[in-house]
């Protein structure tokens, strides 16, 4: 026995705990006292489009709960590919390197605790080498897997709809 005990608590809250320990010769002495368990804040995130060309602006929101009535005071955004990409609840940015990155982001509530790691997978793929149009109205079978963009030559005659960006 090192003297050490341990219990994982499985839900938060506070807890009456007492220790009774004795000495070399069979004396007892019993401790009782009380434990606080905090519950780790929540992480949820929001990104915007996926998948995305390289240089194309993304947005990132992400957001947290705390059971426990913490404020969140602190973000962490991360990428596997890119590492740190900000410590802010909102941002946007076009300099993510070509990939598939995993996203991780984290919120710290205002007793310094993290939460788990919210996860997902971003997909940016490399630019072609030719215009992107835009089309004014909703995706149609014509065009690329990502919303409102198509890439090659197209016929675009006045009145079509299709548009070259500027």
């Amino acid at each position: 026995f090192d003297g050490k005990t341990y219990h994982v608590y499985s839900k938060s809250g506070t807890y009456a705990v007492s220790l009774r320990a004795y000495d070399p010769y069979g004396n007892a002495g019993l401790d009782t006292g009380e434990v606080g368990i905090k519950s780790k804040p929540r992480a949820f995130m929001d990104i915007n489009p996926t998948p995305v060309i390289a240089g194309e602006s993304v947005d990132f929101q992400g957001w947290g709960t705390d059971v426990d009535g913490d404020v969140i005071d602190a973000y962490l955004w991360q990428s596997s590919i890119d590492g740190q990409l900000s410590v802010s609840d909102v941002f946007s940015t076009s300099q993510l390197s070509v990939g598939v990155h995993t996203i991780s982001f984290q919120v710290q509530d205002s007793e310094e605790i993290w939460s788990d790691e919210a996860t997902c997978f971003l997909k940016v793929y490399a630019a072609a080498n030719w215009p992107m149009f835009k089309k004014n109205d909703p995706r149609h079978s014509s065009q690329s897997p990502y919303w409102g963009r198509i890439y090659g030559l197209l016929n675009y005659a006045p009145g079509s709809g299709w548009t070259y960006p500027s």
